[in-house]
């Protein structure tokens, strides 16, 4: 070991940086508003009747946000009692409902409820005191759910004044605070004025320095010597400014507008369910790598103006980091299946994530599946794997057979991805908009089915690949479809062997690979 060598300068520079860190994290903590969640305001149970209806326990917004959710599914909802929306959302019964605040009010329970609600049964009983829980909402959400002595939930640090309240199928547990992200409260409370620009303009630039200051703190902490490290990991003994741009933009100091940020497409299938419309809008406005959204209307009537007026706010009202969502409407005169693929014109994106309007994931589903897609972008990723199986039996007159879910369950194999749930580059709308077979298309439009299929011929056909599987969490947050429909497996072999015929060849490649996100892996 070398002594009375000349000090290191990098560790004087660790040194200088952590400090000013630390100064800066100071500054922005006494600068802050303090976000009300609840979690400190003094508790007195309060005596409630035997029998009293549900609505009049949990007050009129935990009953509109009740009523945006299907009362069949078994899922656990953390409401806010209406002091807590008073208190920590500024909104009132008298005038939050009323003109205009009404579609901003709508927005925000929409908002709140991907924030509160998980997608299985937690009765208060199920949880023994002392123990906590952690568990994903809606929105990817973490939730610490734990009890305390007196068998009250706390939930994130929020206190529960009513449990085990029954809706249908439904739990809800009546909350003296309102569970959310800290940066959808700062904005709600900046929304209603409180704080000037000055605080809120120190606030994100404190932040943001604290972040970048820490993350170079870290990496002189890590490499003590920076030229050998620089020799071992093959890094430059310089950072360039290209360099400096890429680490300031992920650590989200760059806006959309950097090169180095390039989003996807919401492309969103809809028939007259307007409330599930106004769902899944709601919630992929929050994911990050979303940048524009098409949806698909064969209505024969267009989108009302109060449909339109509420989808883009929440476009605007639910974008992070000051994003512009760029939302559109493909308004058909008729009605074909074929409209769901047909060519965007002047799309801002080469990322499409193609989505039915019933079922709903998670964004950090949507957004690992993004990151999938990007390693292998002329492929389909996603979510609802299939299977085309060899018919063995001589007594069916089609050589495939489509095989549903459990056929890719028991062989662990896959061909193709359902475009209900699934990720694909932009080409290939215009693949088969222009280039299709006009008789495939004609067969779609008349069988009124299939177009998923079809879409999975077109891309193994273009790339002599197979898609990729995702892990994700699904809910279904719609009725059930055409899927359940007595013969539908048969009509899909029917279609299966049609499109073979069509492109002249079996072009499916089956694969038995899954991508799944190893940090949230134990075994892979």
């Amino acid at each position: 070991m070398r002594r009375g060598g000349s000090k290191s300068p990098i560790v004087f520079v660790a040194v200088i940086v952590s400090v000013s860190c630390f100064f800066v994290l100071i500054l922005t903590i006494l600068r802050l508003p303090d976000i009300s969640n609840g979690s400190m305001t003094p508790f007195k149970l309060k005596k409630i009747s035997k029998h009293p209806a549900t609505s009049d326990r949990i007050g009129k917004f935990g009953v509109m946000m009740m009523e945006m959710l299907p009362q069949d599914l078994s899922f656990t909802t953390f409401v806010p009692s209406e002091f807590a929306f008073e208190r920590d959302l500024r909104l009132r019964i008298n005038d939050s409902l009323a003109g205009e605040k009404a579609n901003d009010t709508y927005a925000t329970l929409t908002r709140i409820l991907s924030f509160t609600v998980v997608p299985w049964k937690i009765p208060s009983e199920s949880i023994s005191y002392n123990e906590e829980i952690i568990c994903d909402s809606l929105s990817g959400f973490k939730l610490h759910v734990s009890k305390d002595g007196d068998k009250m939930l706390l939930v994130n640090g929020v206190r529960s004044s009513r449990v085990d309240l029954r809706k249908g199928e439904m739990v809800i547990h009546v909350m003296d605070g309102v569970i959310m992200e800290a940066e959808f409260g700062q904005s709600v409370r900046f929304d209603d004025g409180e704080g000037d620009e000055g605080s809120i303009y120190l606030r994100t630039v404190a932040a943001a320095a604290a972040r970048v200051l820490c993350s170079i703190a870290h990496w002189s902490v890590v490499t003590p010597n920076h030229q050998d490290s620089s020799v071992i990991m093959g890094w430059d003994s310089i950072i360039s400014s290209e360099k400096w741009e890429l680490i300031f933009s992920d650590l989200g100091l760059f806006g959309s507008d950097t090169n180095y940020w390039k989003g996807y497409t919401l492309l969103i299938n809809t028939w007259k369910r307007y409330d599930l419309l106004k769902q899944s809008i709601s919630h992929y406005t929050s994911c990050p790598g979303l940048d524009s959204i098409h949806i698909v209307w064969s209505e024969p009537e267009p989108p009302s103006d109060p449909l339109v007026k509420f989808l883009n706010h929440a476009a605007k009202s639910n974008a992070k980091d000051g994003r512009y969502i760029e939302l559109t409407f493909d308004i058909n005169k008729e009605d074909s299946l074929n409209n769901r693929f047909k060519e965007i014109t002047n799309p801002i994106t080469d990322a499409v994530f193609s989505i039915d309007d019933d079922i709903i994931f998670p964004c950090s589903s949507v957004e690992f599946a993004f990151s999938v897609w990007r390693s292998a972008p002329d492929t389909m990723v996603g979510f609802v794997p299939r299977i085309h199986l060899i018919n063995q039996s001589k007594e069916n007159r089609y050589p495939y057979i489509y095989g549903g879910w459990w056929a890719v369950w028991w062989t662990g194999t896959y061909s193709m991805i359902l475009s209900k749930a699934s990720f694909f580059h932009m080409k290939y709308l215009r693949m088969y908009t222009n280039e299709m077979p006009a008789s495939l298309l004609e067969y779609v439009k008349r069988n009124r089915n299939c177009e998923d299929i079809a879409m999975s011929f077109l891309v193994a056909n273009a790339t002599g690949a197979p898609p990729i599987w995702a892990k994700g969490k699904i809910f279904e947050i719609g009725s059930t479809g055409i899927s359940s429909l007595g013969g539908h497996s048969n009509k899909r072999t029917e279609c299966v062997n049609r499109f073979v015929s069509e492109f002249g060849r079996m072009t499916l490649v089956p694969t038995n690979v899954k991508a799944v996100d190893s940090r949230g892996t134990w075994f892979w």
